[in-house]
């Protein structure tokens, strides 16, 4: 199989599962697509991924340490999903079907939602979490079972706000609509009051990460899918429309593998063929801000001045270690703040004393609040904690 099914088959979860026990510590329990929905491209549903046996080559690490560092949640294997408050920290699992949250200074997780239908991306705006549930995939093919869910802080139970969604992997929101991307080929408008769903993009190439400023909604497409499930290359996409309507418009084009992506008051950035990139909003030239060499498969989020950014290693054919880095968001070298950098990888700044590698060490999932930033490493089933 080519190094570059592989990374399609990574970029379409965003993130790599792993089967394992439940949580360490004790619990506690706390609509009809639009006209015209096509049946979508046949395309590789998430895909499990193996745990790496051994550590491979690459910069020095230490052991974990204590201080900035810390575990706030164990035996959680297969996070695929995560999002902070200034509280609480939120994730979700497929494994077992359950969403958690547990506060950010640690402690029993709490369950706010069990029996979902595969829930994936998460986000939490006030006092609301909202998740996707992905649904099944027969034949490599997203069923139209998926559905957006929400919980309100302290309700009994989660309410759907839609259902019948093909693939809805990102999704983003604002103060009125939630935003949602399916891989089978459009973009989603979900009103928060009532559920109701409308088409605001279609005809796109197995869209993947979605991002919103005030005016506009900026998406990627990770791009055509030939036979077999694998990626036509260079055929993804950077794009955005403006909320009131009219046609999208390609910011960026020509991209391999476009994945995750957001979005400052001047910029967009997105995560392509190992590279970090950025472009004005309203186009232009595409500057790469961190050297290539690191297949960054997984999470983009901007904290800060900086982006930070995840490298799952390839853990089959060719086991690479496993790393969470930032650059600064005007350029620059990038900085390690977990794991070990692969043969080959970015120039580094610095490499910070929160540095820690454990050979499970696997980042399937990145969050932040003003306070910290939080990874999810399904490797070693551990939620972690580092201060900013």
């Amino acid at each position: 199989m080519t190094r570059l099914f592989h990374g399609w088959l990574f970029l379409l979860a965003g993130i790599g599962l792993l089967a394992g026990p439940g949580c360490g510590a004790t619990e506690q329990k706390a609509a009809t697509p639009p006209p015209g929905d096509p049946a979508g491209p046949r395309v590789p549903p998430p895909t499990p991924a193996t745990p790496l046996s051994s550590q491979a080559p690459g910069a020095s690490v230490a052991s974990m340490p204590s201080g900035p560092l810390r575990v706030i949640a164990g035996r959680q294997y297969d996070v695929l999903g995560l999002a902070a408050d200034a509280s609480h920290l939120y994730w979700t699992r497929r494994g077992d079907g359950a969403v958690r949250r547990v506060a950010i200074d640690g402690g029993a997780p709490e369950i706010i939602a069990s029996g979902q239908n595969q829930p994936h991306a998460i986000a939490v705006v006030g006092p609301t979490v909202f998740w996707t549930n992905i649904g099944k995939w027969p034949n490599n093919t997203p069923a139209a079972d998926g559905s957006l869910q929400q919980w309100v802080v302290g309700a009994s139970t989660p309410t759907q706000l839609s259902s019948g969604l093909r693939g809805p992997l990102a999704f983003a929101v604002d103060d009125t609509h939630v935003y949602v991307a399916l891989i089978y080929g459009a973009i989603y408008r979900v009103a928060r009051a009532d559920g109701k769903v409308a088409v605001f993009a279609k005809g796109q190439d197995s869209p993947r990460g979605i991002a919103l400023d005030a005016t506009h909604v900026y998406w990627t497409n990770l791009g055509r899918v030939g036979s077999g499930g694998a990626l036509a290359v260079a055929s993804g996409s950077v794009n955005r429309k403006k909320k009131t309507g009219g046609a999208p418009s390609v910011l960026a084009d020509s991209q391999q593998t476009s994945a995750d992506i957001t979005v400052d008051g001047q910029h967009v950035y997105w995560l392509a063929s190992g590279i970090v990139r950025r472009v004005a909003k309203t186009g232009g030239v595409v500057a790469d801000l961190a050297a290539s060499g690191i297949d960054s498969r997984e999470s983009l989020r901007l904290v800060g001045d900086h982006l930070v950014y995840s490298h799952r290693g390839r853990v089959r054919a060719m086991p690479e270690p496993s790393a969470v880095l930032r650059v600064p968001k005007s350029g620059g070298n990038s900085e390690l703040l977990l794991g070990a950098v692969p043969p080959g990888g970015p120039k580094l700044s610095k490499q910070g004393p929160s540095v820690h590698s454990e050979p499970c060490f696997e980042p399937s999932a990145i969050a932040s609040n003003e306070r910290f930033l939080f990874v999810a490493d399904s490797g070693c089933g551990k939620v972690l904690r580092l201060d900013l």
